[in-house]
């Protein structure tokens, strides 16, 4: 029972890992574009 919950939580921890990363790479690559390309 611990076992799975610990496997649940490893996987919770993945996807908030996954989603921070790629909302990160979104604002940085938005960010990149508005300075280089200034539209």
């Amino acid at each position: 029972m611990g076992r799975s919950r610990d496997a649940g939580s490893l996987l919770e921890l993945t996807l908030l890992t996954a989603v921070l990363s790629w909302s990160l790479h979104q604002s940085s690559w938005y960010s990149w574009r508005h300075r280089h390309c200034r539209c």
